[in-house]
């Protein structure tokens, strides 16, 4: 046997590599590329929601939970997110408005001051303009005897107009009549039993002071209060003029847009110069009066007897100093006086209607 042939039976035994095979090569590919492919395009859950690269992403810190009811969500300010420094002394709480009709404000208590020395009551939180139902509760060091008055403060006017008076130790709701300067913005007590108070108001701040005490060197304390604005829902009508008997004054013009409304109306006997008040409800669509309390004049009693209550006219049972009656003419509530015991006229004090919802 020759070389070749031999080296020929060797190659037989020897395993051949298999010849390179370009178009078997792309088949083997494709499927790998694929799977690759998938795999990057989908990732796991973790990796889909991260952001590209050179992607610029801003995050801005989530604002706090605010649970004040009716505030917004953004974030406070410096000045908003400080803590609430302490009221003043007989000075109003700083309190979130209510949603809604407005709601009274709180007058803390202040400390006992003695006499010309005054009580920074309100400043109606910066407001210049507008008008607010102040009802004040004050006690008298000599022998500890309260007092309280309830005023319209208007500071378009600049003026206090009293609506109830209490002098200290006095069972009467009628001392309006020992009130100086109803009207203007400055008023006293006529009388300096206990203790003799002024009511101020110096631009838009409201101060009480003890101008004497009948027991020599005591306090004055304001007690806790409140105040309220006579908002836009609000209709406050002022002092009228002296009407003589069958004359007629137009207590409220209610505006067509509302049903009901809650009324206060507060009235002036020229018959001894005493006083006495109306709170009811006045229903539009049904023309009804519905008394809620009557205090006739010189009475101590809130709940006095009207006549024809529920109707569209009530009147006082009682003709003591001066018979009344309250109307509901159309949207206007008209007040008259039916009688006079004395001859004297009735005047309208200051008085409100709001806005009344069941």
């Amino acid at each position: 046997m020759n070389e070749r042939a031999i080296q020929d039976e060797i190659r037989k035994l020897i395993p051949q590599r298999p010849s390179f095979n370009p178009k078997l090569l792309l088949l083997l590919l494709i499927p790998m590329a694929v799977f690759i492919l998938s795999c990057d395009s989908g990732g796991s859950k973790s990796d889909r929601n991260l952001p590209q690269e050179d992607t610029l992403v801003t995050t801005s810190p989530p604002n706090k939970q605010d649970t004040t009811e009716g505030s917004s969500s953004k974030e406070p300010d410096a000045e908003d997110s400080a803590p609430n420094k302490p009221a003043a002394e007989g000075s109003s709480s700083n309190k979130p408005a209510a949603e809604g009709p407005p709601q009274p404000v709180e007058i803390r208590q202040s400390k006992g001051v003695k006499s010309n020395t005054p009580i920074e009551v309100i400043d109606f939180k910066g407001l210049k303009e507008g008008q607010f139902l102040v009802d004040l509760n004050m006690k008298s060091q000599c022998y500890n005897v309260d007092g309280d008055l309830e005023a319209i403060v208007d500071l378009d006017e600049k003026k206090i107009y009293v609506s109830k008076y209490r002098h200290f130790s006095s069972t009467s709701k009628n001392d309006q009549d020992k009130v100086e300067g109803d009207g203007t913005k400055e008023i006293k007590s006529k009388s300096d039993d206990f203790s003799k108070i002024k009511l101020e108001l110096k631009g838009n701040k409201l101060e009480l002071t003890q101008l004497s005490n009948a027991c020599g060197n005591y306090n004055l304390t304001l007690l806790p209060s409140s105040w309220e604005p006579l908002d836009d829902l609000t209709i406050h009508t002022r002092r009228s003029k002296w009407k003589v008997v069958g004359d007629s004054i137009t207590v409220f013009d209610f505006p067509s847009s509302t049903q009901k409304y809650f009324v206060h109306v507060i009235m002036k006997s020229g018959c001894y110069g005493v006083n006495g008040s109306v709170i009811a409800i006045i229903d539009l669509k049904e023309e009804t009066i519905k008394t809620l309390k009557y205090r006739h004049f010189a009475s101590k009693n809130d709940n006095d007897e009207v006549e024809g209550n529920g109707t569209k006219e009530i009147s006082s049972k009682s003709d003591a100093y001066s018979k009344i009656k309250l109307e509901l003419s159309g949207k206007k509530l008209i007040l008259t006086q039916s009688s006079s015991a004395c001859g004297g006229m009735l005047m309208l004090l200051p008085s409100f209607a709001r806005e009344y919802t069941e």
